[in-house]
């Protein structure tokens, strides 16, 4: 491992224990650093405040020392709410985690993501100058690939596959990464849409369906007790209320495009997930598990 990758693993590392300890003094630091690699000497104070620096620069958290020399994290709220922060965060934490467990490679599993593979980096790389790509592209039931010339907006990862949302001819299209067959960074530059941003393009979605131009609708179900404590610890939407518990159940509230991939969320969980409202939501439900059942006569 690089000398780079070290001090990026150390800044991970040092964020991880002052959030975990809320407040902590640089001996107590120093100590769970002991504890983890009880051979290699930790920084002086001199580094640390440089590691701090550079904490804040990367990733916004402002670390600070109270009156009783204790470290903590004034604005921890920015990690969650900068999905690309938090998914850098996250992504090299479990790195950490897995690289001190090699020893038991047999016994800690991962989900993969194999479209990682598929021309991420030459994505980013045209993202980041605003290059337009051309892109050879064969969806699933297309006998042959053809050729998108596009201006690569925005990445979107979902359920272990990367995805491209690109402009072209004036309208976002997206584009699995895992069907890109080749891609080509152009030497023309183009300037995004200052109305169009990430965060208020996929406001109202789920997954990576996006309804443009459609109101989103107000939904209410009713889950299982035992489904509600999965909900909370992992919200569905980030527009996700529970607003109130009825006769054993919890009811939620969200604000979203009822495409297809949040229908068959629910019906995945039929047994424990029950649609209140829209009617035009309970109508997709019913004829979905209408064309399940005749497949089953």
């Amino acid at each position: 491992m690089s000398s780079s990758s070290n001090i990026f693993s150390m800044y991970i590392w040092i964020i991880n224990v002052i959030l975990e300890s809320k407040y902590i003094t640089l001996k107590g630091i120093e100590k769970k650093w002991r504890e983890r690699r009880p051979k290699n000497q930790f920084v002086d104070r001199t580094t640390f405040c440089r590691y701090k620096r550079a904490i804040s620069e990367i990733f916004g958290l402002n670390i600070q020392c109270d009156g009783n020399n204790r470290y903590f994290i004034t604005n921890e709220e920015v990690m969650y709410n900068k999905n690309l922060n938090r998914y850098i965060f996250e992504s090299i934490s479990q790195g950490m985690v897995f690289m001190d467990g090699l020893g038991m490679k047999n016994r800690i599993f991962t989900e993969p993501m194999p479209s990682a593979g598929y021309f991420l980096q030459d994505i980013i790389r045209a993202m980041n100058d605003n290059k337009v790509v051309t892109i050879t592209y064969q969806k699933f039931d297309d006998d042959l690939p053809k050729e998108h010339l596009i201006q690569p907006y925005f990445l979107k990862a979902y359920k272990a596959r990367w995805y491209l949302f690109g402009m072209k001819d004036r309208t976002i299209h997206t584009y699995a990464l895992d069907r890109i067959k080749g891609m080509k960074i152009e030497n023309d530059s183009f300037e995004m849409d200052e109305d169009i941003n990430a965060e208020d393009y996929f406001k109202y979605a789920f997954g990576i369906f996006v309804e443009e131009g459609v109101e989103p609708d107000d939904v209410l179900i009713e889950v299982t007790e035992n489904e509600s404590q999965y909900m909370d610890t992992l919200p569905w939407h980030q527009s996700q209320k529970r607003i109130e518990s009825v006769d054993g159940k919890v009811r939620y509230q969200f604000r979203i495009n009822t495409t297809n991939d949040f229908v068959s969320h629910i019906i995945s969980r039929t047994d424990r997930v029950k649609a209140l409202s829209p009617k035009s939501l309970i109508d997709k439900i019913k004829e979905r598990l209408t064309v399940t059942l005749a497949i089953y006569p």
